[in-house]
């Protein structure tokens, strides 16, 4: 016959897990927590080494920032002083560095 456990034992199983995957003592939810909109990019960088003699070659280098070049709305107002206002987008997110457009960078460089 299996053994069975007290209902006591079971709840202190789950507070522990719960403990162990970091959610104890976060804010993170509960009642009235508003988040933004999530925001996500794509980069990717491409290079050739191109080789003409043994000690002669160059490297071919393409990056590219923010590649798909899509539209992330930012946080909406949350002023709830304008209900008019409240919870409406009015501008798209930048991204780390401040931009918005898909940016491309080319490079060639030289070795000898």
């Amino acid at each position: 016959m299996g053994a069975t456990l007290a209902p006591d034992h079971i709840l202190k199983e789950l507070a522990d897990l719960w403990v162990s995957l970091g959610k104890e003592g976060q804010s993170e939810g509960g009642a009235g927590v508003l988040r933004g909109f999530p925001t996500w990019n794509l980069d990717a960088t491409v290079s050739k080494d191109i080789r003409a003699t043994e000690k002669i070659g160059a490297t071919l280098l393409f990056q590219f920032t923010n590649i798909l070049n899509h539209f992330q709305p930012a946080n909406p107002t949350l002023n709830i002083d304008s209900p008019q206002t409240f919870g409406v987008v009015t501008n798209q997110a930048t991204s780390t560095n401040g931009t918005q457009a898909r940016q491309m960078e080319f490079g060639l460089r030289i070795r000898f």
